[in-house]
């Protein structure tokens, strides 16, 4: 999760803007642009010294250049013709070559690091990951979000929480459209409703495979949930429980790591001692997520696709697409599988 924003209702026909276009935009009377940017400052660090490293020898290159060019015509006294076309030739080098430096020493844009953000995700991964029942992770993050929000509001004394001045303010601070998430300190339900969309339950709801475990045990697999919590590092907590027919829970955590590339993580499965490689292939927060893993032990490969929902209600639709999907991915029809719906296991 290297980041992502809302750029609002985009009309039809209308290009949406990447962040670096909206960056260079002069502060408007628009609504902000809210950027959730989770990415850890020492990568950052990493990053921008890379590419300093990398320009390093260039610019090296380009300062001998100049120098050696500004030095190896000596102009001859009494040649007033010959000097003044030497004089000429440097003059050109020397443009050249500051140009070069310009060129060289100009940085790709970056989403600037949010400090805020990235203490609040750390707070949060060590307060409420620790917590057993669901219920509690919940209403814990819900009350984190809210007191990072400004808190909770009257209805009668909404008029008092100027949380559009807030904004605007921000806004001019920052003398930019586009506000890290981490600052806004007053904030409404859709300023909540980002940062806490973040994490969250998931409804297992469709499951395709054509692992041997999987075509032999198919039939009596229902929906599981999964509680998917990030990381102050960007990796991925996933929790995931299934009820049993017999009332009991199977139950499984893993530790996705982040990757270079957004949406990737892998893992090594304590339980089924087996490399995971997993890819976010397509998500929409409030809605639904299609995770696409391929799985090795022992040298055997093998494809899983699962379909996440946040109700275990998935449209005709989304079955459709995921169904398309997984045949594209080599799974076999017979082995792609909208899961019967179950109850939630009880808390832990």
């Amino acid at each position: 999760m290297d980041g992502f924003y809302d750029p609002g209702k985009a009309r039809s026909g209308q290009r949406v803007l990447t962040l670096e276009d909206l960056s260079k935009q002069p502060v408007n009377q628009r609504r902000p642009v809210i950027a959730i940017n989770a990415k850890p400052l020492d990568t950052v660090s990493v990053d921008q010294s890379d590419e300093r490293q990398q320009d390093s020898p260039t610019e090296t290159r380009t300062a001998s250049v100049l120098s050696s060019k500004g030095t190896t015509r000596t102009p001859s006294k009494g040649k007033s013709k010959g000097r003044k076309e030497d004089e000429k030739l440097r003059d050109e080098d020397e443009s050249k070559a500051q140009q070069e430096v310009a060129t060289v020493t100009e940085k790709p844009w970056m989403l600037p690091y949010d400090a805020a953000f990235h203490a609040l995700v750390t707070e949060a991964t060590k307060t409420i990951l620790p917590l057993h029942a669901e219920s509690e992770q919940y209403s814990a993050l819900a009350r984190l979000v809210s007191e990072v929000m400004g808190g909770a509001v009257e209805v009668d004394r909404q008029h008092d929480f100027l949380w559009e001045l807030h904004l605007s303010e921000l806004r001019y601070e920052l003398q930019s459209n586009i506000i890290p998430i981490g600052q806004i300190r007053k904030g409404t339900y859709y300023h909540r409703a980002l940062l806490y969309k973040m994490a969250g339950k998931w409804w297992a709801v469709g499951f395709a495979t054509n692992a041997q475990w999987f075509v032999k045990r198919k039939g009596g697999m229902k929906m599981g949930t999964s509680m998917m919590l990030p990381t102050a590092r960007g990796d991925l907590d996933i929790s995931s429980a299934m009820r049993n027919a017999d009332g009991s829970c199977w139950r499984m955590t893993e530790l996705a790591k982040k990757t270079d590339i957004p949406g990737r993580f892998t893992f090594t499965s304590q339980r089924w001692n087996n490399e995971n490689d997993m890819r976010v292939v397509a998500v929409q927060y409030d809605d639904f997520a299609l995770i696409h893993t391929i799985k090795t032990k022992h040298g055997v490969t093998d494809v899983l696709n699962k379909l996440y929902s946040r109700t275990p209600e998935v449209s005709a639709d989304l079955q459709k697409k995921f169904m398309q999907f997984s045949l594209d991915t080599g799974i076999l029809s017979g082995n792609i599988v909208i899961l019967p719906k179950n109850g939630e296991c009880a808390e832990a």
